[in-house]
């Protein structure tokens, strides 16, 4: 069918579920009270990536903010939220683009933050983890950031590879259940 293969005699979904996961509290209460309309799901589907597009550039902005003033942080902001295809494309529709570009932003603004709290390298990898569980090609960033991270701060490099690959895993295994 559209959407599936199959390995091994598993079905598999030929996209990574991430996007799924990140979308389900914006349909979760219209699909409980029964609005499953093909209109209504359309709707949520534009209103929910809108919303996740949004927070990317929000979380440019905080990351810009480390480093730039507040009126700088803002105007590079905006650039990227329409200067990009952040606006144009990715809040369009659920699209992987948009759930990948606020997990890599968030990644991006706790990357910097680390600066300050060492720890927060370490838990950096969840978001880049997560941007991967929900466009696999994401994965190609990890062996440069391990890199990092073994130079910058080598105590946090288990917790880093730990959180970074909890989401792919979780994300494989949910093609073999």
């Amino acid at each position: 069918g559209v959407g599936f293969s199959e390995l091994d005699g598993h079905l598999m979904s030929s996209f990574p579920p991430g996007m799924a996961f990140l979308a389900l509290p914006f349909y979760l209460p219209f699909v409980a009270s029964g609005l499953t309309d093909e209109m209504t799901i359309r709707i949520i589907a534009k209103f929910a990536a809108s919303v996740i597009t949004s927070f990317s550039a929000v979380f440019i902005y905080l990351m810009l903010r480390q480093k730039l003033k507040s009126s700088k942080a803002k105007f590079l902001s905006l650039l990227y939220g329409v200067g990009t295809t952040s606006y144009a494309i990715s809040s369009q529709d659920l699209w992987q683009h948009g759930g990948t570009t606020l997990f890599l932003s968030i990644f991006l603004y706790l990357l910097f933050r680390s600066g300050q709290e060492p720890k927060l390298l370490g838990y950096s990898g969840l978001a880049l983890g997560l941007a991967a569980a929900i466009r696999y090609p994401a994965a190609v960033l990890f062996p440069p950031f391990i890199l990092y991270v073994y130079s910058k701060e080598r105590r946090q490099l288990p917790r880093f590879v730990a959180v970074t690959a909890a989401p792919l895993v979780l994300a494989f295994a949910l093609n073999y259940m």
